[in-house]
């Protein structure tokens, strides 16, 4: 019984990376949100959202404040993807208050962290692993 539950556990957190190019721009607000949060080594949290659509959008920084793993983003009506960092302690992944946001106003959550750029899709209900640590440089 015991190999069975470590093998769903394994299953569980295993995630599948998708390739997904990210555009220039967003990379450039991604590293900016990640050196605002102290490089994840902190509970410092800092992001960005994108309003219109995938094709034509606008990027909104979020300047980091000083709550501990906690960031306020203001949404919009045309918001349509949330970014922010996860602190190296936390898991890497959406948080359940993340999904609630993302199931809310239904908007994708991606959360940057140490080990890679996460997906939430409220529409799918599903978390992917969007990129490697490889997004970092």
């Amino acid at each position: 019984m015991r190999s069975l539950l470590l093998a769903v556990f394994i299953v569980l957190i295993a995630q599948v990376t998708v390739a997904a190019p990210i555009q220039p721009d967003i990379h450039q607000a991604m590293l900016r949100a990640w050196a605002q949060s102290d490089y994840g080594q902190t509970s410092r949290e800092a992001g960005f959202v994108l309003d219109g659509d995938a094709q034509h959008y606008a990027i909104w920084i979020t300047p980091p404040d000083n709550r501990d793993g906690a960031l306020e983003l203001k949404l919009y009506p045309q918001t349509f993807a949330v970014f922010h960092v996860h602190p190296d302690a936390s898991l890497p992944t959406a948080s359940d208050a993340d999904k609630k946001v993302a199931n809310r106003y239904h908007v994708k959550m991606y959360t940057m962290s140490r080990s890679g750029v996460w997906l939430y899709d409220p529409a799918t209900k599903k978390t992917a692993k969007i990129a490697g640590e490889d997004w970092l440089k």
